[in-house]
């Protein structure tokens, strides 16, 4: 089995193709590995929705409640709808002045 590659607690962005209406900025609440620990966590999530709808996909991760609102109060993702949210870096004007500070040796 592989290592999860987003940790509980994790700001992350979705990137749903199926549902691209709930596309933004999430954090992890939970991370299932196997199809039993994958069910618990969609059934905690959602009562009453528990079977497993992603058993062939390996990781599942659960989100905190989309801000657009759905049928579901949280998201139960795959992998590959997840993404890094990264911080930002400097500002164009900061990287500017930056670069015309002399060079130190």
């Amino acid at each position: 089995m592989s290592k999860p590659y987003f940790e509980v607690g994790e700001e992350v962005i979705v990137c749903s193709r199926d549902l691209p209406e709930l596309n933004g900025p999430a954090v992890i609440i939970g991370v299932g590995k196997t199809p039993q620990e994958r069910c618990q966590l969609l059934e905690e999530s959602n009562p009453g929705f528990a079977f497993d709808v992603l058993n062939d996909v390996g990781i599942a991760y659960l989100t905190d409640p989309p801000s657009k609102g759905h049928t579901f109060p949280v998201g139960l993702w795959n992998q590959s709808a997840l993404r890094k949210k990264h911080d930002p870096g400097k500002s164009f004007d900061k990287l500017m002045s930056d670069l015309k500070q002399p060079l130190t040796t």
